[in-house]
């Protein structure tokens, strides 16, 4: 509890210069300020528990979800609240058509496939410096690419968008304080909004978030500290015209194992007669190896404290919307985003030694990477009511610049083994300033595109055609210590289409059919200097959309084919040329739902199916082969009751299951058995009580039963899932 002292009183200060700043505002003010929304906010205001009936991810402007061709997911803060999450991975536990990783690495994949970096407000942020989550109102998930709306975020899976929260007119204070026992976790956030005192308290509205965690992990020298500073302020010219800008700095210290509790269980094989061999190991006398799975101590860290990783994230946002007519809209944005970091690296090698204790540990090395975005977008919206059929319209254009800054650093020696049964934490590193400078890069890519998409709607909105196009170009430069100049490579200005349609057999029932593609420019070169065409993907969908019950039960039933294409692979003629041959083909169906049975009770789920197989590849064997690591089946499904009357009246119960298939890590061939990752099933719960009206307790339990599994692996080491968290959280409103 020491550590949560220091956090409560500076949240508690900050909580109460926000509080003392809100409130000199004149008391004539009015506590609700009446706007405007433009087609490009989307307010929650409209949700019903769980349930949330709009989305801005599938076009960029406010939709309805009924009406989007393509399965999307929300999850809203109500959702966000009772998950009690540190990451988006915590938030996206149960978004039915993602693929979530465990530990800090916002890496998803949806649908079997790359879910791309993750978005904030429509921007791509530094995938390398996890999000905090105090700022998050709402998380939407698009399923299938979306290079038509957001460029050259891959995805061909899908996209990750999440919705910030917007400063108020309406005076709110919050302080939210967090322990959890078994990562000895210590959490707090400040969350304070409303008018500013200049402009008579109607013009002006400030929002200041703060967070503050530290915490310990179960592996030997493993922690995780993060602060964020987020303040906004939002400049209402009139109801329908404002302007938000926005500041934020956020540090974070992490070691291995900052964001994972347990440590990676090891692959060694045993021969006929009974010796253990590496994986590296052939087979002899044509007997194939047998599997031997090396359980590790959960504690044992073969990093011990040598991985010190420090991350800053600046970064600087502006926003103007304005509407324009009753038909047209604007809105003009700009983002700054800049995130260094240092990073000490021990080298451990991934295979553990033949006697299943040891690991071999190399030269560290010492890296700093800085990674900055920065972008301007304009868009324009329209809508057009005629008399037999409606029209909506929008476009826009899109600058951005990406850098990315590295150098690397080699220490004058290697490390020796670390035993993981018997481990001595004695290695001492010399200063980084003494350690040999080995490379150093400067990439820069220059991109620039526009797009336009329109909806048509006919029949009294029973049925809707939609159709956009994009067009990308972009440019490269990279700059090495050891070249004279930097070398810069052109793209070539490529178009990427969207369609769909929807048909509504009934007032609750629509069939919809959606087409949309990806692409990737490349940033990879050959020995020639050639720069290596576009990875490309595109995804055709089919399926029903339901919203029955007047809007209680709300969801999609989609089937997909997914196709990647231009995959590089090794070329077999030239030795270190790639070409790009490789193809994917994805098939499945999946089903998302929202159900608000009654205003107390909740529930939202999900299942998914997917095949994933390789259609073209150099190598002749590969051709018809699943691809590794692919559960085919994945539900899950949490609900929460809240007692409305009697004496448990506010007390809410909650609980949830994730259940993941078998997914294959390596299939037999004539030399080497299968592996296969086990499937797994996990439970989660959360209790929660208003003890008064402005104080809450939340208790969340992730993991109930403690269960051994193993979310991800290879055919070296198979990562061992979190265990058993419990966490208890204090809510206070003032």
């Amino acid at each position: 509890m020491q550590r949560l002292v220091p956090i409560t009183l500076a949240l508690l200060c900050t909580a109460r210069l926000a509080a003392q700043a809100s409130s000199a505002s004149p008391s004539s003010a009015a506590d609700d300020v009446p706007v405007v929304l433009t087609p490009f906010e989307v307010s929650s205001e409209g949700d019903r528990g769980y349930l949330s009936t709009s989305s801005a991810a599938a076009s960029r402007i406010g939709s309805q979800l009924k009406d989007i061709t393509q399965t999307i997911s929300v999850l809203n803060e109500e959702l966000i609240n009772d998950l009690a999450p540190d990451g988006l991975n915590d938030i996206l536990r149960y978004a039915s058509v993602v693929e979530v990783p465990e530990g800090g690495d916002e890496t998803y994949t949806i649908r079997g496939n790359s879910g791309g970096v993750p978005l904030t407000d429509g921007f791509r942020v530094p995938r390398l410096f996890p999000n905090d989550p105090a700022d998050v109102e709402r998380v939407e998930v698009l399923a299938g690419p979306a290079s038509v709306l957001y460029g050259n975020v891959f995805g061909i899976g899908g996209v990750i968008n999440r919705v910030t929260k917007r400063p108020k007119f309406s005076r709110q204070h919050g302080l939210q304080l967090r322990y959890s026992n078994a990562k000895e976790d210590y959490r707090g956030v400040i969350d304070s909004t409303g008018p500013l005192p200049l402009f008579g308290g109607k013009k002006l509205a400030y929002r200041l978030i703060a967070t503050a965690q530290d915490g310990k992990k179960e592996m030997d020298h493993s922690f995780f500290r993060r602060y964020m500073v987020r303040g906004k302020l939002l400049y209402q010219f009139n109801p329908s015209t404002s302007l938000v800008l926005e500041a934020a700095i956020a540090k974070v210290w992490s070691s291995e194992g900052n964001t994972l509790g347990r440590s990676w269980d090891y692959i060694l094989y045993r021969t006929a007669a009974g010796n253990l061999v590496s994986p590296t190991t052939p087979t002899t006398g044509g007997v194939a190896n047998t599997p031997v799975l090396i359980n590790v101590p959960d504690h044992a860290n073969p990093e011990e404290d040598l991985v010190q990783a420090q991350v800053w994230n600046r970064s600087t946002t502006a926003v103007f919307t304005s509407k324009l007519s009753p038909e047209w809209a604007l809105r003009l944005a700009a983002v700054a985003t800049w995130a260094p970091q240092n990073w000490v690296v021990p080298g451990v090698v991934t295979s553990i030694m033949t006697d299943g204790q040891r690991i071999n540990r190399g030269r560290p090395q010492f890296r700093h990477r800085g990674v900055g975005n920065y972008f301007w977008q304009g868009d324009v919206a329209g809508k057009y009511d005629f008399e037999n059929f409606k029209v909506t319209i929008v476009g826009g254009t899109e600058y951005s610049v990406d850098v990315s800054q590295e150098k690397y650093k080699a220490a004058p020696f290697t490390i020796g083994a670390f035993d993981f049964f018997n481990p001595a934490y004695t290695t001492e590193l010399p200063a980084v300033e003494t350690w040999t400078p080995t490379t150093r890069t400067d990439t820069r890519v220059f991109a620039w595109a526009g797009f336009a998409m329109t909806e048509v709607s006919f029949l009294k909105d029973r049925l809707r055609f939609n159709g956009g196009m994009r067009l990308i170009d972009f440019e490269q430069s990279v700059r090495t210590h050891l070249s004279d100049g930097p070398r810069k490579f052109k793209g070539e200005t490529t178009p990427v289409p969207k369609w769909g349609a929807l048909f509504r057999l009934t007032d609750d029932i629509g069939l919809y059919y959606g087409h949309g593609r990806a692409y990737q420019p490349s940033t990879s070169v050959n020995p020639d200097g050639q720069i290596l065409p576009a990875t490309e993907g595109q995804q055709d969908e089919v399926g029903l959309k339901v919203s029955l019950l007047e809007g209680r039960i709300s969801g999609s039933i989609g089937a997909f084919d997914l196709r990647q294409v231009n995959i590089l692979e090794n070329d077999p003629d030239r030795e270190g040329y790639r070409i790009p041959v490789g193809e994917v083909s994805t098939r499945g169906f999946d089903v998302t739902m929202t159900i608000s049975p009654t205003n107390y009770w909740q529930i939202v789920g999900g299942y998914s199916t997917a095949k994933a197989e390789t259609t073209s590849s150099i190598q002749a064997a590969n051709i018809g082969l699943a691809r590794t690591g692919r559960p085919k089946h994945r539900w899950k499904l949490w609900t929460r009751y809240r007692f409305h009357t009697g004496p448990l009246k506010g007390l809410s119960l909650a609980a949830g299951t994730n259940y993941v298939d078998t997914r294959s890590i390596r299939f037999a061939t004539g030399s080497a058995v299968a592996l296969t990752l086990p499937s797994y099933q996990l439970f989660d719960a959360m209790v929660s009580y208003p003890w008064r009206k402005n104080l809450s307790f939340q208790l969340n339990v992730k993991n109930v039963s403690d269960e051994l599994y193993y979310p991800s692996g290879n055919t070296t080491r198979w990562k061992v899932g979190q265990s058993r968290i419990i966490s208890f959280t204090t809510n206070y409103k003032f």
